[in-house]
């Protein structure tokens, strides 16, 4: 559901009749009904008017439908509108129209008819039907003279405005408007229309039309907004759709990501175009996530849009806005094949394809490595990574020496590791002294209880965990996110002076700088789509603790605001100058759409540690490309 202004607290209604959400509240029911009778049946207007003040609208709904006939009779416009309401709050939009369209029919007279049209306005934004909420809140206005109502409905206009209408429609409206008042909101609306499609010329016509001492006070600020946009060189607005899950078991994802793109938002100024974001909450739900793009598809003002975050969501995503051409940014997806469903989706986190293959190009091409290993999960996650990465190789002729695989968490690793061992023991002169190997220094003191023969005798992988075997030159382990404690507190035990290749999810340095683990990873590769090991002088340059979605977020906004620039001063598609964009730096990565790669960004960061840090492994060049 869309972020939306809304009321403070229930619908605000007119203090010049006896509305009853207060009349109740101040005068006893009927002037017949006693305490005790209240007591024992709750399903009274009172009793739903304060459930729905308190934002319990699905228990007011419920008194609402059992609610007495006496008290239906009696009350039968509030409870219509009550009932309106409340089924708009319960995302009900269907119910609430219907009976909105009864109260008008039923009572064309009635004093509730500007509440029942804000209502309407407020259902048509929640469905994304902006022209029509503008349309009917220009109505509303028209038909009340509260002063108070008025700034309520001012509020509900320039909400529409934000979330973007047909620049038509002022103009049309202007011109059979005779009430001073609307036709100042109406010429504020023009402007905004004119600015956000980058006409300067006719907004500021348009402007000096305004007479702002004839201006309602409540758009004395709106006025100030637009008077700033129109003289700071801006030469346009555009939309971009974000869907993410605000609520729900991935909302601190979600809101961790918005907060980033709203710091750019308030940061990040260009001249030549102002980005404003219309925010929809899926919750994490698949259903929520067809509205949401359904409602932007209908939206001709969006330019771009940004998420969802989850795998099922994006795939959802991706064949709805398929349809209409809008660029789809996914931020955090890596699903093989996402990209190839339609030419508009660009993935700013590399596939596991492209992962994969860029791992063996490092191995083959960079370490030259012939001894190769693998060990990792057994699900389309580790899956996908091998077989991307050993088809990579085998284009170099190579092949690995033995692939290891494990299910769940690995917290007991050591049938893996030890056949990794047995195979690099294998791989060496098992036959010949201990001159060709290296041992620890506790095995080189056994002279002290072995005589000479002893020592001649032929060792078996069983009895030579103490011996420290190179024969294997690298080991490629990718690993889930939260598995880096397991993973490398197991693997110095079992000796190998190796390589090792792992992917993101080994760069989380409060681990790797434990003494168990990171003394024994001194030289380990990590490739990264993003720079998750800078994270702490991140956070340090902004004051403020924030996980990777923030600045994954604000790389979003600022490649978005550099394409769109170009795409309007070049007069070209924005979806042909991202399929261009190379090697874009952002704070938190490099993006690269450029290559024959089905707008999968294509730029991976090839880091090495040190046993304290990262850095970067090829010091020209940060980044390695596929």
């Amino acid at each position: 559901m869309t972020n939306r202004v809304t009321w403070q607290k229930a619908l605000l209604l007119s203090n010049t009749r006896k509305y009853l959400f207060i009349f109740l509240i101040t005068f006893p029911l009927f002037g017949q009904a006693r305490e005790g009778d209240y007591l024992q049946n709750n399903y009274t207007f009172k009793s739903a008017v304060k459930q729905y003040n308190t934002g319990n609208y699905e228990d007011a709904d419920n008194i609402l439908n059992n609610i007495s006939i006496s008290e239906k009779d009696y009350f039968a416009e509030e409870i219509a509108l009550l009932s309106m309401r409340v089924k708009y709050r319960l995302n009900d939009y269907r119910s609430s129209k219907e009976i909105g369209k009864s109260l008008l029919l039923n009572h064309p007279n009635s004093e509730y008819k500007t509440d029942v049209l804000i209502t309407f306005g407020d259902i048509f934004i929640a469905e994304g039907l902006y022209d029509a909420a503008f349309r009917t809140y220009v109505k509303s206005f028209k038909k009340n003279d509260n002063e108070s109502y008025k700034q309520n409905i001012v509020k509900r206009i320039y909400l529409s405005l934000q979330m973007g209408i047909s620049p038509s429609i002022p103009e049309e409206l202007l011109a059979i408007e005779i009430e001073q008042d609307l036709i100042q909101i109406l010429l504020l609306a023009k402007v905004h229309t004119e600015l956000h499609a980058g006409q300067l010329t006719k907004a500021a016509n348009t402007f000096s039309k305004i007479g702002v001492k004839d201006l309602l006070k409540i758009n004395h600020d709106y006025y100030s907004n637009l008077e700033d946009k129109l003289y700071s060189n801006t030469n346009g607005q555009a939309f971009i759709g974000v869907v993410l899950p605000l609520t729900g078991k991935d909302s601190k994802i979600g809101k961790e990501f918005l907060d980033g793109l709203k710091y750019a938002e308030a940061n990040i100024f260009s001249n030549d175009i102002e980005l404003s974001l219309i925010v929809y909450d899926n919750a994490g739900n698949v259903l929520n996530t067809v509205k949401a793009f359904q409602a932007l598809n209908k939206n001709p003002n969006v330019a771009a849009t940004i998420g969802p975050i989850s795998a099922d969501n994006a795939v959802i995503a991706g064949s709805i806005t398929g349809t209409i051409g809008v660029p789809l940014i996914l931020p955090t997806a890596s699903i093989n094949g996402l990209s190839e469903i339609s030419d508009n989706i660009f993935l700013m986190n590399s596939d596991l394809i492209t992962r994969g293959e860029i791992a063996g190009q490092f191995i083959a091409e960079t370490l030259e490595a012939e001894n190769i290993a693998v060990l990792a999960p057994a699900d389309k996650f580790g899956k996908s990574l091998v077989d991307a990465f050993t088809n990579k190789l085998k284009t170099y002729n190579k092949v690995p020496v033995i692939i290891g695989w494990y299910s769940g968490i690995p917290m007991n690793l050591e049938r893996q590791f030890k056949s990794i061992r047995a195979k690099a023991w294998e791989l060496s002169d098992t036959t010949d002294s201990l001159d060709m190997m290296d041992t620890t220094i506790d095995f080189l003191f056994i002279e002290d209880i072995l005589d000479a023969d002893t020592l001649e005798v032929e060792m078996t992988a069983d009895d030579s965990s103490d011996v420290i075997l190179n024969s294997i030159d690298a080991i490629y382990m990718p690993i889930h996110a939260g598995h880096l404690d397991y993973v490398g507190a197991q693997f110095p035990a079992y000796n190998l002076d190796v390589v090792v290749l792992g992917n993101d999810n080994w760069a989380d340095l409060e681990v790797l700088r434990k003494e168990i683990i990171g003394p024994h990873l001194v030289g380990m590769v990590v490739i990264s789509n993003y720079n998750n090991h800078k994270i702490d002088a991140l956070n340090t340059n902004f004051d403020i603790k924030h996980t990777d979605y923030f600045y994954q977020a604000i790389d979003c906004y600022n490649l978005l605001v550099k394409s769109i620039t170009e795409a309007n001063t070049n007069n070209e598609p924005l979806m042909q100058i991202l399929s261009n964009v190379d090697d874009f730096k952002g704070i938190f990565g490099t993006y690269n759409f450029a290559d024959d790669n089905n707008n999968v960004n294509s730029t991976l960061n090839i880091i090495q540690f040190d046993g304290f840090n990262f850095d970067e492994y090829i010091d020209s060049n940060q980044s390695f490309e596929y």
